[in-house]
């Protein structure tokens, strides 16, 4: 399972920290699991909030920010 940070997630949504902490916020989707002091990102959290912020499916296939997710380090 790929975790992802706060920061990298913002990035492979196509969004601000700010917005996506805002998001999160107003509960425009489930937040994902929190550890110590951030959110750690689910590739499913992820969908979830593509869909959110931007009303559509999060795409697949080459050069998608779903295929970012997968070079992104692991926080495990």
């Amino acid at each position: 399972m790929v975790l992802i940070g706060t920061k990298q997630a913002a990035k492979i949504l196509g969004v601000t920290v700010s917005r996506l902490h805002q998001a999160v916020w107003l509960e425009k989707f489930p937040a994902p699991a929190k550890m110590n002091s951030g959110y750690i990102w689910t590739m499913e959290d992820l969908r979830r909030a593509y869909r959110a912020l931007h009303g559509v499916p999060m795409p697949a296939g080459s050069g998608s920010p779903l295929d970012l997710a997968t070079e992104a380090p692991v926080l495990a």
